[in-house]
């Protein structure tokens, strides 16, 4: 990539992750699979941080939590604040299902990684 964030392939890699199939892992919690679409995004580097901003609500449960992923592995720290608030809407949600689960544990990994770097 060129260093400049694209919006409208950001938009057709979200949609690609949301059409991945992801099995289980032993807890019954989504495993999110490697990816040339994480890959490609997370390539985007800073420049794609504040698309991938817009597009944290509003968005399925599997697409968020590789959001979140894609996010953590940037190291950009604008996505900190961001990830706080999706992690507690996920949180609060009654009842949850099992992305909703990934989407917080992603969360907890990127916000995790976005404090130490």
């Amino acid at each position: 990539m060129d260093g400049t964030a694209h919006p409208r392939r950001v938009e057709e890699l979200l949609d690609t992750l949301g059409r991945l199939e992801s099995p289980a892992s032993e807890l019954g919690t989504p495993v999110l699979v490697p990816s040339a679409a994480v890959d490609e995004l997370v390539a985007m580097g800073p420049a794609a941080v504040p698309d991938l901003l817009r597009h944290l609500e509003g968005r399925p449960a599997k697409v968020a939590a590789y959001l979140a992923l894609v996010l953590g592995r940037i190291g950009d720290q604008r996505a900190v604040a961001p990830l706080r608030r999706l992690r507690g809407a996920y949180r609060a949600r009654a009842p949850k299902d099992e992305w909703d689960y990934a989407v917080i544990g992603q969360c907890d990994l990127a916000i995790r990684a976005l404090r130490t770097s």
